[in-house]
Formats: C-alpha cells, sequence, structure tokens
C-alpha cells in the first residue's frame, strides 16, 4: 500500500541545507522536522521557491510581489504554487514553513482549488497586520485578504507561546485551528566544542540575526562608553566603529566558530509578539554561551527562559539596562560559565530539533486523519493553475 505523501514548503536554499546537514557541516534547525518524518510512514516531497530562471509568471508577479511586501513586509510567492502544482496535487498533507510560501496555498485553499490539508507555520504575519490594519483603506483590505486565506488553513502553527493568542486573534482564527510547537535546534551541531574549556569566554560580544524584530539601535546606545568588541552577524544595515564589527554571509561551521569563541551573546529585540531572535538564542545557548536578552511579548517560552538562571533578560528599549547587564556579565567571569552551562542545560531539556520533529509528527498525523474522515463527506477539487 502506498504510503501517504507529505510536502514541506520552503522559502529558499534548503536543498543546499538538507546536503549540509548529510554532510555534517550543517544543523537541521530550518529543516522543521522533514528531516525526522519516519519514511516508512509517510513519502516525503519539499519544494522551494530560490530557482531563478526568468519566468513569464514570475516576471509578471514580481512588481506584484514587491508592492505587496512593501505594504506588509513580506513576500508573497504565488509564482511557486503554479509552478510546482503537480507536487502539490499529489500531496496529502502540505506543511508551509513561513507565511510567503503558506499565503499562495491558503489562497487556492480558500477558493476550494486546493484538495490537500495545509499546516502553515506563521512567523510574523500577525505583528505586520496588527500594524497594518490602522493605516489605510488599502493596507486594511490587504489585511482582510490574509485574513481570510489563514482562516482556510487547517493548522496555524507558531513557535513560541506569546505569539499564540496575538496570531489568533489578529488572523481571527478558531482556538482549535492553532498551536504552539517549540523551535527546536541541532544541539549535536551547535555545542561548545573546544570553547568549554575556557571559562571566561572570548575576547567580544557576538550579536546574530537579520530579521526586522532586531533592535541594533538600542544594543549600540546601551554600547556607548564601554571599552567592549562587538560582533554584529546580520544583514541589516548597521554602522561598524573600532569596537563594532559588521559581517554576514557565514558558514554554519562558521557561525558555530563565533558563537564558541564569543565570551557571551545578546539578542536586542524591539518588543514583538513573534519570537524574533529565537534561533540564533537557542544556537548560543547550545554552545554553552550565556545570552542576553529581551524580554518581548513573544518571549517563546517563559519558564525555559528564566532571568538569572539560563539567561539574562531587559525590558525593550531600555539602552541603559542593556548596557549595565553587558558591563557586568563581561567582567564575572563565574556568571559567564554559570549562566553558560546552565544555558546548554535548557537546550537538551526543551528545545531540540528531534522535539520539535516529534510534535511536528503527531500534528501531520492528526491533519491525514482528519482529511481521510473528511473524504467520505466530500470530493475535493484539485489545484488549478
Amino acid at each position: 500500500m502506498k504510503n501517504p505523501n507529505v510536502l514541506f514548503v520552503f522559502r529558499r536554499n534548503r536543498a543546499q541545507m538538507i546536503a549540509d546537514y548529510q554532510a555534517g557541516t550543517g544543523p537541521d534547525d530550518m529543516l522543521y522536522g522533514f528531516n525526522r518524518i519516519p519514511r516508512n510512514r509517510y513519502d516525503l516531497d519539499f519544494i522551494e521557491g530560490n530557482e531563478f530562471k526568468p519566468t513569464l509568471g514570475r516576471l509578471t508577479w514580481k512588481p506584484i510581489e514587491h508592492w505587496l511586501a512593501s505594504r506588509v513586509g513580506m513576500g508573497f510567492t504565488q509564482p511557486l504554487v503554479h509552478e510546482h502544482s503537480v507536487a502539490i496535487n499529489r500531496a496529502d498533507v502540505i506543511v508551509a514553513t513561513v507565511d510567503a510560501c503558506a499565503l499562495p496555498l491558503l489562497r487556492w485553499r480558500a477558493k476550494g482549488r486546493l484538495r490537500a490539508p495545509v499546516i502553515a507555520i506563521s512567523q510574523g504575519l500577525a505583528d505586520r497586520i496588527g500594524v497594518i490594519d490602522q493605516q489605510g483603506v488599502v493596507d486594511r483590505r490587504i489585511a482582510e485578504l490574509y485574513r481570510r486565506y489563514y482562516q482556510a488553513a487547517d493548522w496555524v502553527v507558531v513557535l513560541g507561546q506569546g505569539a499564540v493568542v496575538p496570531t489568533q486573534e489578529v488572523l481571527g482564527l478558531s482556538p482549535d485551528k492553532i498551536t504552539h510547537i517549540p523551535f527546536g535546534i541541532d544541539e549535536s551541531f551547535w555545542s561548545p566544542g573546544l570553547a568549554a574549556q575556557n571559562t571566561s569566554g572570548g575576547a567580544y560580544v557576538l550579536c546574530v540575526g537579520s530579521d526586522p524584530g532586531r533592535d541594533y539601535k538600542t544594543l549600540l546606545r546601551a554600547m556607548r562608553g564601554l571599552n567592549i568588541l562587538v560582533k554584529i552577524v546580520t544583514r541589516l544595515p548597521v554602522e561598524s566603529s573600532s569596537l563594532i564589527e559588521v559581517g554576514s554571509n557565514y558558514s554554519d561551521v562558521e557561525l558555530r566558530s563565533l558563537y564558541q569563541s564569543a565570551r557571551f551573546v545578546v539578542t536586542p529585540l524591539r518588543d514583538v509578539s513573534q519570537p524574533s531572535g529565537q534561533s540564533a538564542t537557542l544556537q548560543a545557548m547550545a554552545c554553552g554561551k550565556p545570552v542576553i536578552l529581551t524580554r518581548t511579548r513573544g518571549l517563546w517560552d517563559t519558564a525555559m527562559m528564566r532571568d538569572g538562571d539560563s539567561c539574562l533578560l531587559v525590558n525593550p528599549g531600555d539602552a541603559a539596562g542593556l548596557g549595565r547587564a553587558i558591563e557586568n556579565l563581561w567582567n564575572d567571569p563565574a556568571q559567564v560559565q554559570r549562566l553558560g552551562t546552565r544555558a546548554r542545560g535548557a537546550v537538551l531539556s526543551h528545545a531540540k530539533s528531534s522535539d520539535f520533529a516529534a510534535k511536528m509528527l503527531s500534528l501531520i498525523d492528526e491533519v491525514f486523519q482528519m482529511s481521510n474522515a473528511a473524504k467520505n463527506e466530500a470530493t475535493p477539487s484539485v489545484l488549478t493553475v
């Protein structure tokens, strides 16, 4: 008997990530359980939207997506649906891993043109819709459409506790169609290494991340007057100086080395409900590094992220408080060692990618069983393009 087909939909670069993971040169954090779904139960496929052929569909859609991104702050990868309609129609369950990929699928689902149930992992759409909903008529119309699309999802997954209620309320979701699956990282790849022998840490503070939730302005204000080197890994525009080094395009192995050699990590955030900074913070913690983190509305796990125990928490926009936390921790090697050890232990207990995969598998099982039951009541149509 043929196994059911599960299709993962990624934004970009996952074929390379899978190859790196299989070669032992990369983690499986951003595969969202794909590589851990048992192949004796499901046939697994994936598609991604980073092909660069200048097709007519892409050229036609590009200005529309650019306009939508300028209003909402994220993409809408409609050509992905058209170009991979065969794989989409073959699927029994679809897992869309980011909003930009989920939106075009849910658009077709809302129109009754998509057969397979969709599990949509939402990563920040609610924050953006909450903003544009307060703006002009055009923006409110976009927000209305996006809500309608998401209400067609069979399940919506968020990666942090703090995002559940805001996402449900802003997108108008039924409480029984939204769930929280704690994000997990590859603790075997992100590990302390030889750096664990250095109890006082390295000669710099590290910051990592490029999502819009980062608050590097507050960080730069916090560093004024501190004679401490800060290395920032980001694609966002951040002004460098003699004590502020800015870079990007590191491989996972190179990034792991940066974590391991840092004294500690700082994750400065704006106060959003999305669990911004989650992956970088957990990667650093898995490498045995203390993290100074902004306490936002989207703090993903209040039981795990305890101030003074597994991390240090500071208030949003509080440059003075962040500066004091950085200076105090820099000058306290014993605290660096204690927090780093606790941080690694917290990840092992609460935030492994294998744990995320197990919960995703349970959700896929549930959605597939619900879909099978529904087939006895109606015959769904297929995606038409």
